[in-house]
């Protein structure tokens, strides 16, 4: 798509308003209002005869805030105007479209109408914004105020009304209407408010993460889910979340789900969370201070418990935890999976958290596959 350029020849300029002439000359009207006042295009087709006619000066509406805004009239232009415009019914529309319709020429039509024009005469940057840029171009060559053009076209800043007219910022015309204070203080203010958008876009970024990482345990619960019990187990956390609301006649439905439940070879009873609501029960309902909690580094997945009734776990026995920490995780069948190990009394829940959620700040990790076969799983 081409850039949208003002037309900076003022015989280019001429002619183009000719070629329009010859397509009819409510399209010149239109472009002299454009090019003369900086007025946007859905703003000129909006109005009707009564809303110029007569007028050194225009008032417009622009933005969601409802800003006025207001665009003067060169005196030439409001000759052409008026003479346009003479006999005409007021409450017609300015711009009128088919004579038997009375509504405007839609911004479609006088957008092909302008490049068609522009096509003409070789011209192939002309867009709906040429007119506006046009008028811009040549305010700020003979005026060098760009202050003037951000303001009337209610752009944030200078460089963005630089930007919109195709020129490179004049360091000069920034600086010169303030002292080395006041720019200092410019400067300051952008970059607290860079900082307090950093720091608000920051804090959304985990959110967003920590969503995220949310929805993918939740996947990955159902990826393991077995029954129908499963099922109706996941759907009551994601209620409880907030994901799905609750049907009004609904009664919270009854859990009959378990976690998953093996036998290490050394005798050790091991349990398995399906869900994230299982993985909390586990974690801080079920395991003991001194049973062993299991889950693979930085990835969704199962909490796996090893309760030791105040025994000390053999090697064969951590690594078969190990393996189905990794089995039922999203990492499950990678070649080596990390898996964080720690007793259960150092893991803790933040306040507010969702289900399953968890930090520790101290652990051991291992390197392990994520293959259980030869594992026994209880019925």
């Amino acid at each position: 798509m081409n850039w949208v350029a003002p037309i900076k020849d003022q015989e280019t300029l001429k002619n183009f308003g000719e070629t329009l002439k010859q397509v009819d000359y409510k399209y010149y009207i239109m472009f002299e209002l454009g090019v003369g006042t900086g007025l946007q295009l859905q703003d000129i087709l909006a109005f009707k005869n009564k809303d110029v006619t007569g007028k050194k000066e225009i008032e417009v509406t622009i933005g969601t805030r409802n800003m006025k805004n207001v665009f003067t009239v060169p005196e030439e232009l409001q000759q052409i105007i008026n003479e346009y415009t003479k006999g005409k019914d007021p409450e017609a529309y300015l711009i009128l479209g088919h004579s038997s319709s009375n509504k405007p020429v839609s911004r479609e039509q006088a957008y092909r109408v302008l490049r068609s024009a522009g096509h003409k005469i070789g011209l192939n940057s002309i867009g709906a914004q040429t007119m506006r840029k046009t008028y811009a171009w040549n305010y700020y060559k003979e005026t060098g105020d760009i202050y003037h053009l951000q303001k009337l076209f209610n752009h944030a800043s200078p460089s963005i009304t630089y930007r919109f007219i195709g020129e490179k910022p004049n360091i000069e015309v920034f600086l010169k209407k303030m002292t080395p204070q006041e720019n200092a203080k410019k400067y300051f203010d952008r970059y607290n408010k860079q900082k307090r958008t950093f720091e608000a876009l920051s804090e959304l970024i985990k959110e967003t993460k920590d969503e995220i990482d949310y929805l993918e345990s939740v996947s990955k619960s159902l990826d393991i889910a077995r029954s129908e019990d499963d099922l109706i187990q996941i759907k009551e956390e994601l209620i409880e979340s907030g994901f799905i609301r609750r049907k009004q006649s609904a009664k919270k439905v009854k859990i009959t789900s378990k976690p998953f439940h093996y036998i290490s070879s050394d005798g050790f009873h091991m349990y398995v969370g399906k869900n994230n609501l299982q993985n909390e029960e586990l974690t801080f309902h079920f395991a003991n201070g001194g049973d062993w909690w299991f889950h693979a580094k930085k990835a969704p997945g199962s909490h796996v418990i090893v309760k030791t009734n105040g025994e000390e776990l053999p090697d064969r026995t951590f690594e078969e935890a190990a393996r189905l920490a990794a089995h039922y995780s999203k990492n499950s069948g990678a070649e080596k999976v990390e898996v964080d190990y720690v007793e259960k009394k150092q893991v803790k829940k933040p306040n507010g958290s969702k289900p399953g959620f968890v930090v520790y700040y101290t652990n051991y990790s291992m390197m392990i596959d994520s293959d259980i076969t030869g594992i026994q799983e209880v019925q």
